[in-house]
């Protein structure tokens, strides 16, 4: 699959939400602001409204303070104002599948430290680099670029693992879990999993969601 790197962060993104503390936060801070909740109103018409309101610098303001707080990387800052340009926060926040194009995505981030692809061939890129972007910004985001053409490596059970953590913020219960996992034909070749082998699945994943930081991420 092609730009990995917009993937991995969205993995990144539901170890966010299995970190009670880390929700809890942010469903109050959403509170706070009246932040919707969904993005079901016709044509994102209540997203639209929010953004409208000068409020809305104050929320994305105490966003990043909470990203300070949690020592997120600059990264997760990024993803979050994404999914909200794009609608999908609240998706992700609620377990749900979200279809993202990753493409755009890694452009998302690029621009965000002021860079810019503007011209790409199968051995070149042309890059405009805004002056204000620092050589930190460019060195963080280069390999980004480098390993656009192949997927980031991951371990045996990654993708599986994610998908068993979504299911439960999604709010199913681990017996549902374990039928739809077993079921998935992107699994179908794995060891089929019982209530226990989720419960440990959840455990570890939830775990690795209190350690976050910087070094993690």
């Amino acid at each position: 699959m092609k730009y990995p790197f917009g993937e991995k962060n969205l993995q990144a993104l539901y170890l966010l939400w299995a970190n009670d503390r880390f929700k809890t936060d942010f469903k109050n801070l959403c509170r706070k602001y009246n932040f919707p909740s969904d993005d079901e109103s016709i044509d994102g018409k209540e997203m639209l409204e929010f953004l409208k309101d000068p409020k809305s610098m104050e929320f994305f303001k105490e966003v990043v303070e909470l990203i300070y707080k949690y020592n997120l990387s600059q990264v997760f800052g990024i993803l979050i104002a994404f999914l909200i340009d794009k609608g999908h926060l609240a998706e992700t926040a609620k377990g749900e599948k979200v279809n993202i194009d990753l493409e755009e995505m890694t452009k998302f981030f690029l621009a965000s430290s002021g860079i810019k692809i503007s011209s790409e061939s199968e051995e070149y890129f042309d890059l405009r680099i805004n002056k204000k972007a620092t050589s930190k910004d460019i060195q963080s985001y280069w390999s980004t670029l480098g390993k656009k053409s192949g997927r980031i490596k991951q371990s045996k059970n990654e993708e599986r693992d994610y998908e068993v953590l979504r299911l439960r913020i999604a709010g199913k219960k681990y017996r549902e879990i374990a039928d739809e996992i077993n079921n998935d034909p992107r699994f179908a070749k794995k060891k089929k999993l019982n209530y226990q082998d989720i419960s440990v699945i959840i455990k570890r994943l939830k775990d690795k969601a209190k350690s976050i930081s910087h070094k993690d991420s």
